[in-house]
This record gives structure tokens, sequence and C-alpha cells, in this order.
């Protein structure tokens, strides 16, 4: 799938008012969090997390040209969060994927 990834974006608000570039991605890993760490998480995107220092060997291109990425979850939210960690342990870029309801 392709989406708008958004380089260093700060929070969701931040990712909403920048420019991106739409590039295929492939979800590697997808991580359920809390509500709370969930919202925690979006206001802050380039913080320290536990989640995604456990999976920065996830990153690089697949085969097929797309970024390996992994997919932040909250059950009761309507869109994911995805990150291309790109090697290090924060999300260095970032694009949204809203839920089918």
């Amino acid at each position: 799938m392709k989406i708008k990834m958004v380089h260093k974006a700060r929070s969701i608000e931040h990712y909403l008012h920048e420019d991106g570039e739409k590039i295929a991605v492939k979800v590697e890993k997808r991580i359920i969090l809390d509500r709370a760490e969930f919202v925690k998480f979006s206001e802050d995107l380039m913080g320290d997390y536990e989640f995604l220092k456990a999976n920065a060997d996830i990153s690089g291109e697949t085969e097929k040209g797309e970024r390996r990425c992994i997919r932040i979850d909250s059950e009761d939210v309507s869109y994911s969060i995805v990150v291309d960690l790109d090697g290090y342990t924060w999300a260095r870029s970032t694009g949204i994927i809203k839920k089918a309801r």
C-alpha cells in the first residue's frame, strides 16, 4: 500500500499540516497500545518508547522496494500510526492509515 509519510513529524498534529511523500510500505509488525499510551505516542512521535526500541531491527526495504514499517494501533481509535524507524529507535517517518468502520 502507498501512504503519505512525513519525515521527523513531531506529532500527529504536525503530520497533518506537513506535505509528505506517498511511498509504498509493508507493515511487518502490529503493536496494540491502550488508549492513553496511544495518545501519548501520537503527541510525541519522536519520543523514547520501549516498544519502538524493541523493534529497531525492522527497517529497510523489501525486495519490492516497500519500506518495512510498524503499525501502532489502539482498539478505540479511528486510525493507525505507521512508522518507519529507518534503523533508529524513534519514528523517523510517520504515516496514518484510517481504519474501516
